[in-house]
């Protein structure tokens, strides 16, 4: 089977158009990144605001009479040290309400 100049042309704007998108894709996975680790360090600089709000949760959470809801705050503490997908975290924090 041959093909015809028009066909190399257009696997060749087909590749290009692939990699532009690849190009872009891993551009804006590097900003996201970026975007959380400097999120990241802000919330270690001010780490004496959070921990309070952390410590009152565990607190209420591991004297109450359910424990499925400490396991589920220890479940996402986990997650976001891993850095798991935002989506579940949130999704696990609507359970805990």
């Amino acid at each position: 089977m041959e093909f015809s100049t028009n066909d190399i042309n257009e696997a060749k704007r087909r590749v290009r158009e692939m990699q532009e998108r690849a190009r872009s894709f891993s551009e804006n996975q590097e900003g996201q990144e970026e975007k959380n680790e400097n999120k990241a360090e802000n919330q270690r600089e001010s780490g004496a605001d959070s921990s309070f709000g952390i410590s009152d949760i565990i607190g209420d959470l591991t004297g109450g009479e359910d424990s499925s809801k400490g396991l589920i705050l220890a479940l996402i503490l986990i997650l976001s040290k891993e850095k798991a997908d935002n989506i579940l975290i949130l999704a696990l924090l609507y359970i805990l309400l």
